[in-house]
């Protein structure tokens, strides 16, 4: 079964805060050197806010053809989407 596009499930991708109260998410502090991962509280996340793209991100050299069409057509649809919601806020 395909999910659907903005979906809760696939929102849940993407929401770090989720994965770190998950336990899966781990993260390094910004004001270190020792750059050790830190596992911890969600209120201690500092990262919870980032606001980045919203599909996975997969890297191949070179380039994969599949990989290549796959990041166009969720770019396209991140498109969709975002122009959907600004519309809905009118």
């Amino acid at each position: 079964m395909a999910k659907k596009e903005g979906s809760e499930e696939e929102k849940l991708w993407f929401d770090l805060a989720f994965w770190v109260k998950k336990n899966r998410l781990l993260w390094l502090e910004p004001d270190t050197k020792e750059l050790l991962l830190k596992k911890g509280p969600v209120e201690e996340f500092p990262y919870a806010n980032i606001q980045g793209r919203r599909y996975p991100y997969i890297e191949s050299y070179p380039p994969n053809p599949v990989i290549l069409k796959q990041r166009e057509e969720n770019k396209k649809r991140l498109e969709r989407l975002a122009k959907k919601k600004k519309q809905n806020k009118k």
